[in-house]
Parts: structure tokens; C-alpha cells; sequence
């Protein structure tokens, strides 16, 4: 088995992995929270709290728990719950004592419980800032994943086709090349994991994991918003191959480069891994300018192979070069 073939499949082998954990979490998730407001329509009864407390589970992880009791009825029938609301979790921030204070013992409140199974009951029906806490913990990892099956998607196909004329633009003197793809999805995905990061730890440590839903659920839109906005924003850049001034002008700042067919001996492909990772989906394929009057010069940057070789090979073309070499690793001399 070759390395690339080797990375290829311990990439495939990592996502496999990932999606089926971050998925198992995904569908406790929607499962909870379709409960939670299924449970927002059921009838309510009057009910007094029996018991409050504030436990430490200590067979399990050392967290806090609310054990809570209640008595209510329906129907001429007593019955007893012990239910806050579906999937609560453990925690030490302080939120279960803070709710503790919220249903002293003999409190009246109000009890949701099922018209169906009037023994299936609890306190908090609807969404509640634990569970969408949870969503934005998860949302990192879902973004995570969704974007490491792209990649690989996008890494069995060329990322340069010279038949794309949303790539390749012919003018009367001017072939403009598109360098680089807006990926407006991959910069709203980027922008929304990085505000989901940030945002969990504002909630946990901030709010205890239970922040006021209206806060967290307008967070969340707010987010989402953003990484639209940051998506939509996202231009190309343009590199051209003017035929008539004999030229190549690179994107560049302050002011385009221009590199003169004349001062172009080759145009080649270099390689570079990335720092301290065996994954194929973080390498780059660096498309360079070898000039007889300057140092050389880097037009482009591609994921994989294919597309880095068929710009390069579309450049000779234009240039007048005979087919280019195979690619270099950054150390090999010319």
C-alpha cells in the first residue's frame, strides 16, 4: 500500500469514526429535544414539591444532580414524579442549586404530564438552556465532520478544470484564472464552528450550562447570521495570462506582479506537507513561476495533486513550455 493510499484510508477510518459518535450524540439531541416540546402541549396539573435536593453522583462522574420529587393529580388519582425535565445532566457549575432554590419543599407548581400516561410527568417542558447549550456544543462537531467528508469528496476530483468557464475566463487578449474557489460554505462553516466554540464556553462557564433560552436561542440565530454574512462576503482572487502583453499579472498586494513570458523557464509543482500530521486532506500543492530574473514566484495553491498539475499544465500551454515536470518536494533542487 502506498502513503497516499495509507493516509487515504486512516482518514476514511477517523471519519467513519467521528460521524458515527458525533451522530449517536446528534440523535440523543433531536431525540430530547422533540420530547421537550412534545411535552409543552401536554395538560398541566397543580402539584407540591416533596422533595429537593442536590446530589453528587458518585458512581459515575462526581457531577451534580437534582433529585427532585413532586406529588400531583389527575383524575381523582394521586400520583408521584421525580422528573425536572427529559436528559438533564450532571454538573458542578451551580445550576441545579440555583434551581434547587427555585422548589423549595411544599412549593406549589405546575405539572406537565402526559394525557396518554398521566404517571409520565415533569417540571420544565419545552427547551430549556441545558438543551441548547447542548446544540451549540455539538455544532462544532457536526461542522467538523460534514467537513472532512467534503474534503475527501473534493480530493477525488480535479480542483482546476480549464473547461470551466467559472474558472477560466477568455477575453479578447486576456485568459483570467480563478486561483482560489469563494468557498463561501467553507468560510460560513469556519465561522460559525469558531462563534459554537466560543459561545458553549460563555454559556458553561458564564451561566452554569443553563442559560436563559431566549439568550441562547437568539445566540445561536445570531451566529448563524453572521457566518452567512462572512460566507457571502468571500471573493476570489484572479490571476491573467495576457497573450498580447505577453504577461502573467499575480494577485498581489499593494500592486498586481507582472512577470514577463521572456523571464518564465518553467512553471512546476512543489509539495508540502503539512507540519507534523500524516492526514492527506492537510497538504498543499504549490504551483510555482521559476524566473531567470528573480527569485520564483508562487501563483497558486491547490489541496491535491490533480488540480495543482492540470493548472500547471494548462499555464505551459499559454506560456509555451513543453509539458511540465512532476511535482518537486519543497527541498529538491531545481
Amino acid at each position: 500500500m502506498t502513503t497516499n493510499a495509507w493516509r487515504s484510508s486512516v482518514t476514511f477510518g477517523w471519519l467513519l469514526m467521528w460521524s458515527g459518535l458525533v451522530l449517536a450524540a446528534d440523535a440523543v439531541m433531536l431525540w430530547t429535544l422533540y420530547r421537550q416540546t412534545r411535552a409543552a402541549r401536554f395538560p398541566t396539573a397543580d402539584g407540591v414539591i416533596t422533595r429537593s435536593a442536590v446530589t453528587a453522583d458518585r458512581d459515575k462522574d462526581g457531577a451534580d444532580r437534582l433529585d427532585v420529587a413532586y406529588g400531583y393529580e389527575v383524575g381523582g388519582r394521586r400520583y408521584t414524579g421525580t422528573r425536572y425535565c427529559y436528559a438533564s445532566f450532571g454538573t458542578n457549575s451551580g445550576a441545579w442549586d440555583r434551581i434547587r432554590d427555585e422548589l423549595p419543599v411544599g412549593a406549589r407548581v405546575p405539572v406537565a404530564y402526559d394525557p396518554n400516561d398521566p404517571s409520565e410527568s415533569l417540571l420544565r417542558p419545552g427547551a430549556t438552556g441545558f438543551h441548547l447549550t447542548l446544540v451549540w456544543f455539538l455544532t462544532p462537531f457536526n461542522l467538523i465532520g460534514v467537513g472532512g467528508w467534503v474534503a475527501r469528496v473534493r480530493a477525488r476530483r480535479s480542483e482546476f478544470d480549464p473547461a470551466d468557464p467559472h474558472r477560466v475566463a477568455r477575453t479578447a487578449t486576456v485568459w483570467r484564472v480563478r486561483l482560489t474557489d469563494p468557498d463561501r460554505a467553507g468560510c460560513c462553516a469556519g465561522t460559525l464552528l469558531g462563534i459554537a466554540f466560543c459561545g458553549t464556553f460563555v454559556w458553561a462557564l458564564g451561566f452554569g450550562f443553563n442559560p436563559p433560552v431566549w439568550a441562547a436561542g437568539a445566540g445561536y440565530l445570531l451566529a448563524v447570521v453572521i457566518a452567512v454574512l462572512a460566507g457571502v462576503s468571500t471573493t476570489p482572487t484572479w490571476m491573467e495570462v495576457d497573450e498580447v502583453a505577453r504577461v502573467v499579472r499575480l494577485p498581489a498586494r499593494p500592486e498586481p506582479v507582472e512577470v514577463p513570458f521572456a523571464a518564465i523557464r518553467a512553471v512546476v509543482v512543489t509539495h508540502e506537507d503539512a507540519p507534523g500530521s500524516d492526514c492527506d486532506l492537510l497538504g498543499r500543492y504549490h504551483c510555482e513561476l521559476i524566473r531567470s530574473d528573480a527569485a520564483p514566484v508562487r501563483c497558486a495553491t491547490y489541496r491535491h495533486q490533480p488540480g495543482a498539475e492540470a493548472f500547471v499544465a494548462w499555464l505551459h500551454d499559454r506560456v509555451g513550455f513543453a509539458a511540465p515536470d512532476a511535482p518537486r518536494g519543497p527541498s529538491e533542487p531545481e
